[in-house]
């Protein structure tokens, strides 16, 4: 498979380092002469200086023949711009690194719109799965379906939890909610629950449901989730606070923001005026106190 990789920066390199040991053939495209000598140096690739979103550029590359184009410049832009050249050209596939907050809301229409294959927003997605930590504080691990509208959770059933004793039809009996439970973990086996499996203490079991709002009210009632987080404090305000502050504010909760710097403060103000914006140095222990740190579920 041949890889065109253009922006060598942190996640570039990364990226490079990975379809070489795979052994794919690869190309690297940076407009910074001594990052392309670096990388050349290490890995056995073919490197190209320039901008990756010039077009000669792209089909000194060989972009035309390329399986998959990865643009991961610093630059959203220049990453957008790059990918809508290659796809134009002939490349089969086609990543593009979007990371700016006013882009959030255009990814779908930047994939579909301008047939870039898949964009991608690392802040986004790492607010995510912080959200996935803030919703189920309990669970061993969460993976999101249909593209975040479904939770898979995986978790124990504690010592003295109701669930114990109980076979799975006499569960929905009993709260009247309608979850999947997918697998469950007994020391080395693996079951498939059936209406009649009854649960046992320190089951580990895989859950899901039709929706995140009906997972979560099933795991309240059934008291697999003892913590209700309402308050959230967040220590900076780039952008994956940015992120994670409009899905923390979605959910109702009750989120205070601290950041060093007054403009982007401001900027942070407009962008979440449901969250409380504190212009403060949030490693100043007086500061935290003051802000009523004791009382905060997370931080």
């Amino acid at each position: 498979m041949k890889v065109i990789v253009i922006g060598n920066g942190k996640v570039g390199k990364t990226i490079v380092e990975h379809t070489c040991q795979e052994g794919h053939e690869v190309v690297v495209i940076d407009k910074k002469s001594n990052n392309i000598e670096e990388i050349i140096d290490e890995y056995d690739v073919m490197g190209i200086v320039g901008n990756g979103g010039s077009y000669d550029i792209l089909n000194d590359a060989g972009v035309d023949k390329a399986d998959l184009v990865v643009a991961a410049t610093d630059s959203d832009e220049t990453n957008i711009l790059a990918c809508l050249i290659a796809q134009k050209i002939g490349a089969k596939a086609t990543v593009a690194r979007v990371r700016s907050y006013e882009y959030s809301n255009q990814l779908e229409i930047i994939k579909d719109g301008l047939g870039i294959t898949m964009p991608i927003n690392p802040e986004s997605e790492t607010a995510k799965e912080i959200m996935k930590i803030l919703n189920f504080p309990e669970a061993i691990r969460v993976d999101s379906f249909a593209h975040g509208a479904v939770d898979l959770v995986e978790l124990y059933i504690p010592n003295g939890n109701g669930l114990i004793g109980q076979s799975l039809l006499s569960i929905y009996q009993t709260y009247q909610i309608k979850v999947l439970v997918c697998a469950v973990v007994r020391g080395d086996e693996v079951f498939i629950p059936t209406g009649s499996f009854t649960f046992q203490a320190k089951d580990k079991i895989y859950i899901t449901a039709n929706s995140r709002s009906t997972l979560r009210t099933f795991l309240d009632k059934s008291g697999l989730l003892e913590s209700s987080l309402k308050s959230v404090m967040i220590i900076g305000g780039g952008k994956i606070s940015a992120y994670l502050g409009k899905e923390l504010t979605k959910n109702k909760f009750d989120v205070k923001i601290l950041e060093q710097d007054y403009n982007r403060c401001v900027e942070l103000s407009t962008l979440l005026p449901n969250a409380t914006i504190i212009h403060a140095d949030g490693s100043d222990q007086s500061v935290l106190n003051e802000e009523g740190l004791e009382y905060t579920d997370a931080i």
